[in-house]
């Protein structure tokens, strides 16, 4: 899964009556981190047994079977949304396809949820996919979602039969508050206080001597000193994969290849176990020698080789100095050679020919990568 994945949902949407299972919770919020800000109608949306397994912290053997039985039950889910002085129920999914040989399934919005999930410019909560992934509960990604909605407002109040029916729990479930303030409320404070971007405590308000509704006080987390510089590496680390990638999609597409992001994403991990923190500069020196050579027929199968028998050697703990482009070109590369994922990937865009990556425009390149090997040498 991607870093950073964000979730934007309106508020109306936020505050829809339904009621999912955590599972079909994760799998509706992954959705809908995968709609693009530019998306105006909605795409079909791809979920994968990896990705699935990863949300889940599920181990083993693929789950194919549970994906397909979730999504077979989010067809018949329903949600109640109010707009204009109206309550309008819809399901979630307007259509699924099952990609029984790729363990893949691609998902579609119902179109009325458009307004609701796209282009939205105002009345919208925003939180990153992180921040749910690791919670138990349904009930606790109900609460989390609802709070983080008021978290720049620092309080929100809720009556108990209102805020069962906000989460599906409905008039039947824990009828003792009791129950349903350890169960839910106090079990909820914890994983969200511990596990998000959030913190929260609340205050009892009573009717006669009853419970009739809670005070919640929310607030953003303070980031750390170490937070701050963890993102600020990161930020440095996708700005230079991002120019990277800028130019050696132009220097590709010259030569009527497409070079993907996972692609690259798979040679620059790659390269940090040859060269650490040089291997932006080495996969691009990489690839300008390999179009110097003029018998190599398969310019991407050729850079990958290297970088697979580079590593092989770096794993063996010998020098892989002796494999280099010159070397290599005289060699024919044999297909069971290559990895499994690049064998994927070229399935992958044997289906899709006319895919081509977003990039970011006049990153620089050039200039980072001297400023850098400057650095280096100091």
């Amino acid at each position: 899964m991607k870093k950073n994945e964000i979730v934007v949902k309106s508020n109306q949407l936020i505050e829809a009556k339904y009621k999912l299972s955590v599972r079909e919770q994760k799998i509706i919020l992954y959705l809908i981190s995968q709609i693009s800000l530019n998306d105006e109608e909605f795409k079909m949306y791809r979920l994968s047994i990896k990705a699935f397994c990863e949300m889940m912290d599920l181990k083993g053997s693929p789950k194919y079977k549970e994906i397909k039985d979730i999504t077979d039950g989010l067809q018949q889910k329903l949600l109640k949304i109010r707009s204009e002085g109206k309550v309008y129920s819809v399901t979630w999914l307007s259509l699924v396809v099952y990609n029984e040989n790729e363990g893949t399934i691609d998902m579609r919005f119902d179109p009325f949820l458009k307004p609701f999930l796209l282009q939205l410019k105002k009345e919208f909560t925003k939180f990153e996919l992180k921040n749910v992934l690791h919670l138990k509960s349904s009930n606790t990604i109900r609460l989390y979602e609802l709070l983080k909605q008021y978290s720049t407002i620092g309080e929100r109040q809720f009556r108990i039969d209102e805020l069962k029916e906000y989460m599906g729990i409905g008039k039947d479930g824990y009828k003792k508050y009791t129950d349903f303030k350890r169960k839910v409320i106090l079990a909820a404070e914890k994983e969200i206080n511990e596990k998000t971007d959030i913190t929260f405590y609340f205050k009892e308000i009573k009717k006669g001597r009853s419970v009739a509704s809670l005070h919640f006080f929310v607030k953003p987390k303070t980031k750390t000193i170490e937070d701050k510089a963890a993102e600020a590496v990161n930020e440095e680390i996708d700005d230079w994969f991002e120019s990277l990638f800028v130019q050696l999609e132009l220097l590709f597409k010259k030569h009527d290849y497409t070079l993907g992001r996972e692609v690259l994403k798979r040679w620059v991990e790659a390269a940090h176990k040859i060269w650490e923190e040089n291997k932006y500069i080495e996969v691009n020196k990489l690839s300008q020698q390999c179009f110097r050579m003029d018998h190599i027929n398969n310019h991407i199968a050729f850079i990958t080789y290297i970088l697979n028998e580079k590593c092989k050697c770096i794993e063996n703990g010998t020098s892989h100095h002796h494999i280099s482009v010159e070397t290599v070109s005289k060699k024919t590369i044999r297909k069971e050679l290559l990895p499994d994922w690049f064998e994927d990937y070229k399935v992958e865009k044997k289906e899709q020919p006319n895919e081509i990556d977003t990039y970011l425009p006049n990153k620089g390149l050039g200039n980072l990568l001297e400023n850098f090997e400057e650095e280096l040498k100091k």
